[in-house]
This record gives structure tokens, sequence and C-alpha cells, in this order.
């Protein structure tokens, strides 16, 4: 059971991680920022002014941001990449109750991902959707986002989704998505030296117990980029002449021991 107050904290902890980590990439466009105050005000009946309804409740608050230029790794489709983090909660339950206790389903998020999709269509983008439910989403709704098995999922070309809560940290995508790969690590819900930390660790433990690291399997387990967890092991082996970077055919860009 998620309560309206720490609903509103964690669309908070969402909104503050996200906008951080895109502020510290490069090739991003000014943040446009939303909300859904008009349905809020709707269920509360109007009676509160936005300072209160602000105070006291979660908005379900958007924060989106232009990637580059035109193309990308979207050039086929000539759009532009939009990353787009949602919260999405039901306002009208948090209102009535004052806690919502029941994960969104596969039909809440399937008709979500059909409004974004028409927008994208109509704005000429290619979006990189990140939906944050603080109370989690249902097994269906994260099984149809994994697109497992292989064509029993989301199949836009559109909107590239990726599902997160009840936690921050806590994200479901189609891992088969290559082209979904290099953005995931702006929605996990670590600023970026937390993302470092977690790499550094996942090195200096793989070195230990088995003498390399596979660097790219700790990017793809932890939804890094492999050029973020290759810069991370480059300044690991700067400061270590323990440890040097190398490559391994068949296997990829490894750290192991330099004796």
């Amino acid at each position: 059971m998620v309560r309206c107050d720490d609903a509103k904290l964690k669309e908070d902890q969402f909104i503050a991680r996200l906008s951080g980590n895109v502020g510290a990439g490069t090739g991003f466009g000014p943040p446009q920022a939303g909300d859904s105050l008009t349905l809020l005000r709707e269920a509360t009946g109007g009676k509160l002014l936005r300072a209160e309804l602000e105070r006291q409740y979660p908005l379900c608050r958007t924060i989106s941001v232009r990637a580059g230029g035109p193309g990308g790794l979207f050039a086929k489709q000539g759009d532009a990449v939009v990353l787009k983090g949602c919260v999405v909660a039901r306002l009208k339950k948090l209102v009535e109750q004052g806690h919502d206790e029941e994960t969104l389903s596969l039909s809440e998020l399937h008709a979500r991902l059909q409004e974004e999709a028409e927008a994208a269509g109509r704005n000429k983008c290619a979006l990189i959707l990140a939906l944050f439910s603080p109370t989690g989403w249902a097994a269906e709704a994260q099984q149809f986002v994994r697109n497992d098995p292989p064509g029993s999922g989301w199949a836009s070309g559109v909107v590239h989704p990726i599902l997160i809560g009840p936690e921050i940290t806590e994200l479901v995508w189609d891992m088969k998505d290559s082209k979904l790969r290099p953005y995931v690590q702006y929605f996990c819900g670590l600023t970026v030296e937390e993302r470092k930390s977690v790499c550094r660790d996942e090195i200096q433990r793989a070195v230990l117990i088995q003498e390399f690291a596979n660097l790219e399997k700790i990017a793809e387990a932890r939804g890094f980029d492999v050029g973020f967890v290759k810069d991370v092991a480059k300044e690991l082996c700067r400061q270590s002449k323990e440890l040097k970077l190398a490559t391994v055919r068949g296997v990829g860009p490894v750290v192991k021991r330099t004796l």
C-alpha cells in the first residue's frame, strides 16, 4: 500500500533524479515539465489552491528532453529522439482514500502507451518513455513490456517503454531493444556518481572472484551504457597499477589483473 504522502515523496525523488541525470548528460535540449494539475483539481472538487495541491498530493508530473539532433540511433525512421519520464498514479483514488494498494494493470498501461504513441506520431519523434508507478506494475504489464516471449509484447517502433516502480531503481524494459539500451541509464534512479560507484564495485568484485570483469555483462545487468561502464573502468585502471583494460575476442572489453 502507498499512502498519498509516500506517493508524493516518490514522485519528487523520481523527477529530481531524472532531471539531475539528464542535466549531467550531453546532447540534450532544455527540459520541458508538465503535470496533471487539472485532473487533480477535478478529483478534489476544485476547492484547493495550487500551492495546497502541490503540498498535499502527487501531481503526476512529467519531464521530457530532446536528445541530440534528428535521427541518431533512430535515423532509419528519421525521427528526433525524445526522453520522457512520467509519474503515473490513480489521483482520484489517492484523493478519496488517501492511499492506493493496487499495482497498475496491463489495460491501464496499454491505454497510456496508445495515447503516447499517437502523440509521438503527430510530433514525429521516437519516444523513450519511462512510466513510474509508486504502486508498481502488474506481472502482465511487466511481461508485456519485456516482450517475453518475443513477439508477445509492445511492438510500436515509435514508443519504447520502460516501467519503473514501486522503487525508482526498479526497471523493466525490453532488453532485446538495442536502440533503447543507451538511454535506460538516465531513468535508473541512480545519480551519475552512484552509477560510477556501482560500476567500480562490480568491476572489483568480478576481478576478485574470477580474475577479470566482463564490462558488457555489467552494463547489461545494470541497464547502463557500455561506454559509460568502460569510462569508469579506464578511470579505475589509471588509479590502480594492478588492473588493466583489455579486449578479449568473443567477449569484448574486460578489466583484468596486470600480473
